[in-house]
């Protein structure tokens, strides 16, 4: 690779001349269906051509709409061979947002990988473009390739900041590859001989695209496509094909965490002391002997993990936001290698904690940097970053900005004396505190345990901008939890510093963390409470929770569907209760719902956000409408 030209058509040549590798696998209920590089290339082939033919350009952006699929891959590269740019859209963000980049990056195309959408642009579906292939005349060997590709950044103010990466910078993370290796040979440790990497993250995002498929394709691994994104759908289809590496959200971490608590917690007090002793023995065990603690922690555990991800997995990553630290404890004890990493859209992933030690990665820290990048901290405790594997250049609202030399990522860290780094927090989220001292919120959230509360934030007060905690809670809460939670609220907050301490907490009912994120935001946050969109209170109401005098059929499948995966009892669930602000469900139990719902009614819910519907009664609405449709 550093003898070629450092080009994405050199990256195309390596992973696609094997051709007897699988390229990927997806499953039904009666089988797994493997694609071989072989196979993919000449569909790439083919679609390139195609493209070529209807387009009658190169050197031009064409945009590139879809969930995580085979057709995504075929189509990314497609792009490339036809001599284009692809833009990798953003699904989750609004459609009129799309529109004004693909008006800035002149892109007049966007291939989509199944559903049209409607854009001002020529859209063009997979199918669409497959059926062309069949008449369209094959590119030549030496055809223009196309060498750059653009991704927007995540964020909540919806600025248009497009990261434009070329060819070479993403030749960069891969020559390091060597060296991490080397470092922990679990990046590419394989499982019975296979060496398979879960398609959970989106491909459009850095960390999914870069660390999850480009890389791991470079290194020869399948990559597994799973039916669905819920839980369940993800976890059988680690098992079932043997998937040995997942990277993921904390998003991910945390539900695995919730599940095994919840899992525990059913069964008799004999079980549930037998759990704790296995955890507490695993984690001496790992402390003391790495390697061969992680053996006796799989076989101790076997009936736990025989639920999650069974016995193949070799490596994970968590990534994209902070994760939970017992999350991260009770996954490493179950003797799955969890490590965290770091990375940014406009600098790529940087680092990973790669160490065997047990405590190691149970410090949470991101790793040291990656051999093709330098860290840096300023005297605010920046973390600055150096090195040509990041973004080539940005555009920011229209105008071009070439990328500096050290990169200022917005993060706090902490460098550790092994050259270790601590993420801390974001720059943006710091608060200044009433004797002018910089305040970091996450510190002050750790300090807070409130068992009886939904989810919780500490952000600055929109309006006094003093510390604030805001807490969700149930609108079934009762008395007795209400009063457990404030004891734990002020007991919490006496054990801060005098300066540290909230100066003022508010509840509400409605979700901290919007539907389509994988995290919370705490700009997005004040911003809601600013524009009504969260409302808040002293303390919680009196909720009416009676149901409807007689249920409709659908309506008695909906409660019960929902009861089963939120393991609650349906009695509580009102005709208008909201699935994530009244029930306590989260985005991937939605998904588990979804797929209930689908599997029983013979249907396909939407997932688009225009569409996502939360209560019994809007559920019901969908339902009917989608029935008569297909009937």
């Amino acid at each position: 690779m550093r003898t070629s030209n450092r080009q994405f058509k050199d990256v195309y040549r390596i992973i696609f001349d094997h051709g007897d590798r699988v390229f990927c696998e997806t499953s039904t209920m009666l089988r797994i269906h493997k694609m071989t590089n072989a196979e993919a290339q000449e569909k790439i082939e083919r679609l390139a051509a195609a493209l070529a033919s209807k387009c009658g350009k190169t050197d031009e952006y064409i945009g590139l709409y879809g969930g995580n699929s085979e057709r995504w891959i075929l189509l990314f590269w497609a792009i490339l061979r036809s001599g284009n740019r692809p833009y990798l859209i953003n699904t989750r963000q609004p459609l009129d947002f799309t529109a004004s980049v693909l008006r800035t990056l002149s892109a007049d195309t966007v291939l989509c990988c199944d559903e049209v959408i409607s854009l001002d642009a020529s859209v063009l579906t997979f199918a669409t473009l497959d059926a062309l292939a069949a008449d369209a005349t094959p590119l030549p060997t030496d055809a223009p390739f196309g060498n750059e590709l653009a991704l927007t950044t995540g964020g909540t103010t919806m600025q248009q900041k497009i990261c434009v990466y070329r060819g070479e910078n993403f030749v960069e993370q891969l020559c390091g590859t060597p060296a991490l290796i080397k470092e922990n040979p679990a990046l590419i440790e394989r499982y019975d001989g296979q060496f398979k990497q879960l398609a959970f993250l989106p491909l459009y995002h850095v960390f999914g695209f870069s660390a999850m498929y480009l890389w791991y394709a470079f290194l020869g691994a399948a990559l597994v496509f799973p039916p669905s994104p819920a839980p369940d759908a993800l976890l059988r289809a680690v098992r079932r094909h043997e998937v040995t590496h997942v990277f993921a959200v904390p998003l991910l971490w945390h539900g695995i965490e919730k599940s095994v608590i919840k899992t525990i917690a059913k069964q008799d007090e004999k079980t549930q002391q037998k759990f704790r002793r296995a955890l507490n023995l695993s984690i001496r065990l790992q402390r003391a002997f790495p390697k061969t603690g992680r053996k006796l922690a799989a076989r101790m555990l076997y009936d736990v993990r025989a639920k999650l991800f069974g016995e193949s997995v070799r490596f994970c990553i968590t990534g994209g936001s902070g994760i939970e630290p017992s999350a991260l404890q009770l996954i490493n004890a179950l003797g799955y290698p969890l490590c965290n990493g770091y990375g940014m859209s406009e600098i790529g992933i940087t680092s990973v904690e790669l160490s065997h030690d047990f405590i190691t990665r149970l410090r949470g820290t991101i790793g040291r940097p990656f051999p093709f990048v330098e860290y840096r901290t300023d005297e605010q405790g920046h973390l600055l970053v150096k090195g040509c594997a990041g973004c080539h250049h940005m555009i920011v609202d229209g105008i071009v900005k070439p990328q500096s030399e050290w990169f200022d990522t917005g993060d706090i860290v902490r460098a550790e004396e092994d050259g270790r780094y601590v993420f801390e927090g974001r720059v943006s989220d710091v608060i200044i505190g009433e004797d002018g001292e910089n305040i970091n919120p996450d510190m002050i959230r750790a300090a807070f345990h409130l068992p009886n509360a939904k989810a919780f934030e500490v952000l600055a007060d929109p309006d006094s901008g003093l510390l604030m905690l805001l807490v969700c809670v149930d609108k079934a809460i009762t008395d007795g939890e209400w009063q457990e939670l404030q004891n734990h609220m002020n007991e919490d907050n006496a054990d801060l510093p005098h300066a540290l301490r909230v100066r003022r907490v508010q509840f509400t009912y409605d979700p901290l963390l919007r539907e389509s994120d994988i995290k919370i935001s705490r700009t997005y946050l004040a911003h809601a409470i600013r524009s009504g969109a969260i409302t808040l209170f002293d303390r919680p109401e009196d909720r009416d929770a009676s149901q409807t005098e007689q249920d409709s059929p659908i309506k008695e499948i909906l409660r019960e569907l929902i009861a089963r995966t939120l393991e609650i009892d349906a009695s509580t669930i009102s005709d208008t209760a909201n699935f994530f602000s009244d029930l306590g469900g989260d985005s991937l139990d939605y998904y588990t719902l979804v797929g209930h719902i689908d599997e029983r009614f013979g249907i396909r819910l939407p997932f688009d956000s225009e569409t996502l519907t939360y209560s019994i009664n809007d559920l019901e609405k969908q339902i009917k409408e989608l029935t008569s449709h297909h009937a």
